[in-house]
């Protein structure tokens, strides 16, 4: 009976002392994760550079905006003749720049940007993507809330500072 439990003992030290254990390879080489990968990457669009810029140097920086493309233009309040154009005072824009969406709202009688959604899901990737820092003092950045599930985002949205 002392032999059982003796050898039951024993397997479970031996069984102990075979958990958590990792070659010296794997102690010396750590294993990069995505967002440290994501980090090594160049930003993809400079944002803090464009809130700067008037709507018509941000068109001519990034290209036309979607809204232009189509038939009747809607790149400008007015521009489809109904008259809104003295009514209405945001305008929103919508450009493509590497492969990212941008929407741009400006002020249609300034031409000033008064903001800069960049749409997605991975606000630490689009905080890359974007050039962008929590600290800077150029610009607010606020996340985007997906009013379906309150703890994701659809989005950042970047305001300059006056």
């Amino acid at each position: 009976m002392r032999l059982i439990r003796y050898s039951i003992v024993v397997s479970c030290l031996w069984l102990m002392g075979c958990t958590n254990s990792q070659n010296a390879y794997e102690r010396l080489v750590p294993v990069p994760t995505a967002s440290q990968t994501r980090r090594n990457t160049t930003p993809a669009l400079d944002l803090p550079a464009l809130l700067v810029q008037n709507i018509d140097s941000l068109r001519r920086l990034i290209g036309p905006p979607r809204e232009s493309q189509g038939e009747g233009s809607a790149a400008e309040p007015g521009a489809r003749g109904s008259g809104t154009a003295a009514k209405v005072e945001n305008w929103v824009n919508t450009f493509e720049k590497n492969r990212s969406t941008l929407i741009v709202t400006f002020n249609a009688r300034t031409r000033k940007v008064v903001d800069i959604v960049l749409p997605g899901t991975d606000e630490e990737e689009l905080m890359q993507q974007a050039n962008l820092s929590l600290y800077d003092s150029r610009y607010i950045v606020l996340p985007v809330g997906d009013p379906k599930f309150l703890d994701r985002i659809t989005g950042l949205r970047i305001i300059p500072r006056r």
